[in-house]
């Protein structure tokens, strides 16, 4: 009896540990950054703070927000750092070839920098899971 009550024991401290080294390697691949996805493209919002005058033209609004879990598929104007709502615009001092490279995003009342990391089907591998 006291044997099967150890392995018990023993069975759910493995099973816990395996299912948090699965947390932490989806965590480590998947949620170590905080994005915007805007016109097909993933852009990291960085802690780069940006002043009045960096901002341009108003661009989008973001629409779907998720913080704890991740979306199955990005669509545009999804965020997983940013409310509901947050305004994202163009930079002003941007070239116009270069326009959309960095964005400037809207969060609690300050303006950070958005920079592009790569395009929607580049990252669609790690959405199949």
């Amino acid at each position: 009896m006291k044997s099967r009550k150890i392995l018990l024991f023993v069975s759910w401290l493995i099973f816990l540990i395996i299912f948090s080294l699965i947390l932490k390697y989806l965590n480590s691949k998947y949620g170590n950054y905080d994005y915007l996805f805007v016109n097909d493209h993933y852009y990291i919002v960085t802690g780069e703070r940006a002043e009045k005058s960096d901002i341009g033209e108003y661009f989008f609004t973001v629409k779907r927000s998720k913080t704890l879990s991740y979306f199955r598929s990005s669509e545009n104007g999804d965020s997983n750092c940013l409310e509901i709502g947050s305004k994202i615009y163009t930079l002003k001092t941007a070239s116009l070839s270069k326009q959309y490279d960095i964005l400037i995003a809207e969060k609690d009342n300050c303006y950070y920098v958005a920079r592009i990391i790569q395009e929607k089907q580049e990252a669609i591998a790690f959405n199949k899971n």
